[in-house]
């Protein structure tokens, strides 16, 4: 699971590396979370490295690669499960829940978009 900061930098760097091609510097970073410092960005990107949301490149500059796998446990499991057979089971024992579920993976899409401020229009 990732904090507020560390998520909102991932949906960055995947944004602008995307868009650019390349990888934003640290400055670039903390003024788009709206951090003052180098050195919490240097933080949080070590920790998603840990995490395995990212890999650095050794002594090289603004070489940082997104990787697409890891998500948020919650919602794999969910994906997982409406993606099996289980999910029909479970239908069978809880009326709607196939629906609740769909919405709550929407609503959760929904609420990460809405938080990236770098996406908003000005």
């Amino acid at each position: 699971m990732l904090t507020r900061r560390q998520h909102l930098l991932l949906s960055y760097l995947r944004d602008r590396t995307r868009r650019c091609g390349a990888t934003p510097s640290f400055s670039e970073m903390a003024e788009a979370i709206g951090l003052r410092s180098k050195g919490s960005v240097h933080r949080l990107v070590g920790a998603l490295e840990e995490r395995g949301y990212i890999r650095r490149l050794a002594r090289r500059a603004r070489a940082i690669e997104v990787i697409d796998a890891p998500r948020d446990a919650a919602a794999t499991l969910i994906a997982e499960v409406l993606d099996s057979g289980a999910a029909d089971l479970i239908e069978k024992t809880r009326p709607g829940w196939r629906g609740r579920a769909q919405a709550l993976l929407g609503e959760k899409q929904r609420l990460r978009r809405s938080r990236l401020p770098w996406s908003r229009s000005a």
